[in-house]
């Protein structure tokens, strides 16, 4: 399933004076739908309810169409920016962006480089310098365990929240960390060997490696209606069309 984005053009009937309506706006993604104004208003006469657009070639006509243009150009640069940065867009939240309103949301990674700044400020006062950089990509925020890095391939940064089962899985191997490696020494072929084992005990004929899981997840997701901006911005893709293959792709499970 692939997101979908729409922007309608429509008048208030409802609102008619003199002959006169506003012109109306909806956006919709996936779903969810969100109305806002124009400040246009029309000659009822003159507008076409197929088109969603002011109908003739007035001066006018002209005029209004450039501007729902305008209009339409400028919510999908917010839609995008949205998408840029959230998990989930809805078309109440590009509506409140294209409209000015709410504040803009701080990222996770902006918010930790203040704290860093902030704690290097502390360093020989009630910090030392080794807490600054315990632990390496796994920081604390607010009382969570965070991992926050960049992806070796395209460079992009991420930062994944540890729920319980993980920070379980990190302390049961804590004998063999070493050299802020959090499972020591070990690589991901020695980790593979480990998996066939595992697939052998198990009856497990089909081939599979970890990075199945990458497969299972994308088209798990975009089956259960996740926008494919997102999925993509979660695989750390830099270009949307690698993600669109996961859209026909089967679900690759064990």
């Amino acid at each position: 399933m692939r997101s979908t984005f729409n922007i309608l053009f429509y008048v208030n009937k409802s609102k008619v004076m003199n002959g006169v309506v506003p012109v109306m706006g909806r956006v919709t993604i996936n779903g969810t739908q969100s109305q806002f104004s124009c400040k246009k208003s029309i000659p009822l006469d003159m507008w076409d309810v197929k088109g969603n657009c002011a109908k003739g070639r007035s001066k006018e006509a002209l005029q209004i169409n450039r501007e729902l243009d305008n209009i339409k150009a400028q919510i999908i640069k917010h839609y995008q920016h949205l998408s840029d940065r959230e998990a989930f867009v809805t078309a109440e939240m590009v509506r409140n962006s294209y409209q000015g309103f709410g504040s803009e949301y701080e990222t996770l990674l902006s918010a930790f480089d203040k704290d860093i700044v902030n704690q290097k400020k502390r360093v020989g006062k009630d910090r030392v310098a080794s807490t600054l950089w315990a632990m390496d990509n796994i920081v604390d925020i607010n009382g969570d365990k965070w991992i926050i890095g960049h992806r070796h391939k395209t460079g992009i940064p991420f930062q994944v929240k540890l729920m319980d089962v993980p920070l379980q899985i990190i302390d049961r191997y804590k004998h063999l960390q070493e050299d802020k490696l959090v499972f020591g020494k070990m690589n991901y072929w020695s980790m593979c060997k480990k998996l066939k084992i595992v697939m052998e005990a198990c009856g497990i004929e089909k081939s599979i490696s970890f990075h199945c899981g990458r497969h299972s997840f994308a088209t798990l997701a975009l089956s259960k209606g996740m926008p494919i901006e997102s999925v993509s911005r979660v695989l750390g893709h830099t270009n949307i069309v690698t993600t669109q293959i996961y859209a026909s792709a089967p679900v690759m499970a064990a």
